[in-house]
């Protein structure tokens, strides 16, 4: 299944994510306003600098300007560099240059690719500037209003300090998942991959639990 899903980076922050699911094998286009940002990803495969950007310092509108100026260019990159059906672009729906950016690509990708397209979205906590929590509502709200996408995953700041080790429990519970049909059990059963697909392609909040087998119901889980 790692071969059947893609990720687009959008952003400083999408790009953390980023690397850690690159590192678990994953395909990663990285994109940003920032060559600084970019530069900081010195190990990754494939990153795509939007032209006339040079950061976007939480302004929503000057990113979506920017990422207009270079749709051709970066829907190419997508094309070549993200073959999977299954797209999920990656955002900080608080920042500038992601939160301007990803529900617009989003919306673009899977018309003009016809990709599936999921978003994993990070929330601001509540420290941080009021700036961050309008573009919060505003990019959550543009993410609404996208008719046909696949799921959306959001990542709450608040629920602790350590944002990197949020993003490391994320990534982990994603990838165990997404890797389900490649864990066959025979006495147990099985989620195969259409399942899997159809989660990730169905519009909405999507949710991870993890439920040890000491605390299941009937300890076969």
């Amino acid at each position: 299944m790692k071969k059947e899903v893609g990720f687009i980076a959008a952003g400083q922050a999408g790009g953390n994510i980023g690397q850690l699911l690159e590192k678990k094998g994953y395909s990663v286009l990285y994109i940003n306003t920032s060559m600084e940002d970019l530069g900081t990803l010195a190990d990754s495969a494939h990153k795509f600098h939007l032209e006339g950007g040079e950061g976007c310092n939480k302004d929503r509108v000057k990113a979506k300007k920017v990422l207009a100026g270079n749709l051709d260019k970066v829907l190419e990159q997508v094309r070549k560099k993200l073959p999977q059906k299954i797209l999920f672009i990656i955002f900080s729906a608080g920042g500038g240059t992601g939160s301007g950016i990803g529900p617009a690509f989003t919306d673009i990708i899977q018309q003009e690719l016809d990709r599936t397209v999921g978003a994993i979205t990070i929330l601001p906590s509540e420290e941080e500037s009021v700036k961050a929590h309008i573009n919060a509502y505003e990019c959550v709200k543009e993410l609404a209003d996208i008719q046909e996408m696949g799921a959306a995953f959001f990542l709450d700041n608040n629920n602790t300090k350590n944002k990197m080790r949020l993003n490391e429990q994320f990534v982990r519970l994603l990838d165990n998942f997404i890797c389900i049909p490649d864990r066959r059990s025979s006495t147990l059963g099985n989620i195969d991959r259409a399942e899997i697909k159809e989660v990730l392609g169905t519009k909405g909040a999507a949710v991870i639990c993890c439920l040890y087998r000491q605390n299941s119901r009937d300890n076969t889980a």
